[in-house]
C-alpha cells in the first residue's frame, strides 16, 4: 500500500497539468488574431464569378424557405451574432439541398464554422449575379458557390 501513496499525488499533478496545457492551446487555437486576418483567399480561379460576399460563418439556416433551400450569416469581424456586419446569403439552383452539389457546399460550411475558416459565396448566373432575396433580416444576395480558406 505504501508503494501507491505516491501515485495519487502523481495522478492529481498529471490531471491538473493536462488541464491547464489544454487551454492554452485552446485559446490558441480558437480566439481571432485581427492583424493577421487575411480578407481574400492568395489565390483565385473563378473564372467569371461574382463574389456576393465574404466572412466567418455565424450561423446556418437550413430548411429555410423549403425543406431543401438553406442560407448562412457571414460577418467579416469574427464568429459573433453581436457583430454589426453580420449579413444574410441564401443558397439557390444547384445548391440546394436535394443536389449533391448542395449537399457538399452545406457541409464545407459546416466545416469552415467548427474550424474557423474563412468562405467567400460566389455566383455565375449571368444576369442575376448575386440577386438579393427574402425579406427584412433574411434578405440577402443568392449565391451557387462556396470557397474556403484559412485566414
Amino acid at each position: 500500500m505504501k508503494k501507491y501513496i505516491l501515485l495519487i499525488p502523481i495522478m492529481i499533478a498529471l490531471g491538473c497539468s493536462a488541464c491547464a496545457n489544454d487551454m492554452k492551446i485552446t485559446k490558441a487555437t480558437h480566439s481571432l488574431k485581427p492583424d493577421n486576418i487575411v480578407h481574400k483567399p492568395l489565390v483565385l480561379r473563378t473564372g467569371g464569378m461574382m463574389e456576393c460576399g465574404y466572412g466567418y460563418v455565424v450561423g446556418i439556416w437550413s430548411n429555410a424557405d423549403r425543406w431543401y433551400e438553406w442560407g448562412v450569416w457571414l460577418s467579416k469581424k469574427g464568429r459573433s451574432w453581436h457583430n454589426s456586419d453580420t449579413k444574410f446569403y441564401w443558397a439557390y439552383n444547384m445548391l440546394n439541398i436535394g443536389h449533391d452539389s448542395g449537399r457538399f457546399a452545406y457541409a464545407a460550411i459546416l466545416a469552415a464554422q467548427a474550424n474557423g475558416q474563412m468562405v467567400q459565396l460566389l455566383d455565375d448566373e449571368k444576369g442575376h449575379e448575386c440577386d438579393r432575396w427574402g425579406t427584412g433580416h433574411y434578405r440577402g444576395p443568392k449565391f451557387n458557390s462556396v470557397q474556403t480558406w484559412f485566414p
